[in-house]
């Protein structure tokens, strides 16, 4: 019958929003999730700009704000960030080495002074990087 014809189709229509509703729920979960990643990325970046170190704090809200980066990127984003947390931990090692209270000699201290100019330098190109990295998984142009 007709009406039934209209009922069957007005579902379909029904279930077809709700499908949609979801999908658009999903993006933006997903969304959150990765820019909480990216967020806990640039916070280091900025940690490391101001302070010239990654204090252990630093590092470990780096390491609790990426932990989940293998889940949400493939691994053009998940490699780099494990590569820049390698890095700011470097950097936090060189950083104890160089304090005058370290038992380093003059040579080992001088070593890590040039070590950490080139980290610190590597790290003063990462926020460019960082948001080229990023753009496809957080642009709202992307699917997913």
């Amino acid at each position: 019958t007709p009406l039934t014809a209209i009922i069957a189709a007005a579902a379909v229509g029904i279930a077809l929003l709700q499908y949609r509703t979801a999908l658009h729920k999903f993006r933006l979960d997903l969304y959150d999730k990765r820019y909480r990643v990216y967020r806990g990325h640039m916070d280091l970046l900025a940690k490391i700009f101001a302070d010239g170190d990654a204090s252990l704090e630093t590092l470990a809200s780096y390491y609790d704000s990426t932990h989940e980066k293998r889940f949400l990127f493939e691994n053009d984003v998940s490699s780099y960030l494990t590569e820049v947390g390698q890095k700011a931990s470097r950097l936090h090692g060189l950083t104890i080495m160089i304090d005058p209270k370290s038992s380093a000699t003059g040579t080992k201290r001088s070593e890590a002074t040039e070590e950490i100019l080139k980290l610190k330098a590597w790290f003063d190109e990462q926020g460019e990087e960082a948001q080229r990295k990023f753009y496809k998984y957080l642009t709202f142009t992307n699917k997913l």
